[in-house]
């Protein structure tokens, strides 16, 4: 039997590591991407889904960043669930992400 809704996956650009939004939270870090041990924070983000849409929000101190249109990174504001999609690239710690 097929999921309900669609769900997000998130691949690391530099690892090429992917993980997939199933379940309703899901805690990602630096043991989840492959990213650098100097960074201080071993969980970046936690991403959430309800339904068919999934939010992230942002827990490291290094923060979670969004690729504008622009081609800037926006900081995401701290522990606020914020709308993600497919094609959203993030920056987490240091590790650069495709949602797809």
């Amino acid at each position: 039997k097929g999921e309900a809704f669609p769900y997000l996956s998130l691949e690391a650009e530099q690892t090429h590591r992917t993980l997939s939004f199933k379940s309703g939270s899901t805690p990602v870090g630096r043991n989840e991407l492959g990213g650098s041990s100097h960074v201080s924070d071993p969980i970046h983000a936690v991403f959430q889904r309800y339904g068919p849409e999934t939010y992230v929000r942002s827990r490291g101190s290094n923060g979670t960043f969004r690729l504008g249109g622009d081609g800037d990174w926006l900081r995401l504001p701290d522990d606020r669930a914020i709308l993600v999609q497919a094609g959203d690239h993030l920056r987490l710690g240091d590790v650069v992400c495709r949602l797809f």
